[in-house]
């Protein structure tokens, strides 16, 4: 048995009326004491914000299903994935719909160390979502497009081999985008990205009075990240698309501290230091993309995770 063993399942959704609902479910083992928290945020567009948090004690983890810990707050329908949440200040009850999946690298690792490794698959990476939120008295209809992934590891985060994760998706009226960055405490870079494009594969008026094919499916290992604004503001470019972001609210943007994503108060402290106490900006952008000769304008959400101090690489023993 390893010493370490995280889940993590997260699902968002921007609904058709300007909500932004992410929700996290992580379970974790340090040695053989196990741990489970939920953190859901909502921010409605005028800007109010409502964070809520759960913690289980002893709860199950299995490698390939969602557990009887996460179970309490996610059910596998015929219809799809429900998210229901009972929580003081609010109440979720969301269906995503069944849709294509991703899995990068194609079993989707994205880094190995020995026996040990970081895992990222995509079961849902556009979905209808359909349903209601509510917030005490207020419930309102959450109809929209969500996104869904899956992060499996057993590095532990003293031993996190990663100074920067630079992670992001947009939905458009016809495409929609999900990337990611890492850069190991090495300095290598390690990228994936993935655009699908829905509807016929029909050509696009070109600038030369010529027809440009559309891409309907690029799945790459590379891209170019740039930030021209230095304020969190990213231009996300690639041979067959481009896309911009500006920041319009921004989520996060402090440290990410142990005790309060982890739900373990005795070991907490210990393990906020030992994690080398990463910063975390989380933001919904307006988003414009460029592929195929056709520009959309759609919404973001991405976030990029900076890990300061010495780096644990080489540390990690198989």
């Amino acid at each position: 048995m390893s010493l370490f063993d995280l889940r993590r399942w997260y699902f968002d959704v921007i609904t058709d009326g300007g909500d932004v609902l992410c929700v996290q479910i992580v379970l974790h083992r340090v040695l053989a004491s196990r741990r489970a928290l939920l953190s859901a945020h909502l921010v409605t567009p005028d800007g109010r914000q409502v964070r809520e948090a759960a913690a289980l004690h002893g709860a199950a983890m299995k490698n390939d299903q969602i557990t009887e810990a996460a179970g309490r707050w996610i059910a596998r329908t015929a219809a799809g994935l429900r998210l229901f949440l009972d929580l003081p200040g609010l109440q979720v009850d969301l269906l995503f719909a069944p849709a294509g999946d991703w899995h990068p690298n194609g079993k989707g690792v994205l880094l190995s160390r020995g026996r040990r490794s970081i895992s990222w698959e995509v079961p849902l990476f556009r979905t209808a979502v359909s349903g209601t939120i509510g917030t005490g008295l207020d419930k309102r209809d959450a109809r929209g497009i969500g996104y869904h992934d899956l992060i499996r590891t057993d590095i532990p985060p003293w031993g996190l081999p990663v100074r920067e994760l630079v992670w992001g998706r947009a939905h458009f009226p016809s495409a929609s985008l999900v990337w990611h960055q890492l850069t190991t405490s090495e300095g290598a870079v390690l990228q994936n990205v993935l655009a699908k494009q829905d509807g016929e594969a029909a050509g696009e008026p070109g600038g030369n009075a010529g027809v440009r094919p559309r891409p309907r499916w690029i799945d790459d290992y590379q891209f170019r990240l740039a930030d021209p604004a230095g304020s969190g503001a990213l231009v996300v470019s690639h041979p067959a698309f481009s896309l911009a972001l500006d920041d319009d609210r921004v989520l996060d943007d402090g440290p990410v501290r142990a005790p309060s994503r982890i739900a373990w108060p005795t070991l907490g402290p210990a393990l906020d230091g030992l994690s080398r106490r990463p910063e975390e900006r989380r933001a919904v952008s307006s988003a414009k993309l460029e592929m195929g000769g056709r520009r959309e304008r759609g919404l973001a959400v991405h976030t990029r995770l900076v890990w300061p101090g010495p780096a644990g690489a080489g540390r990690l023993r198989s």
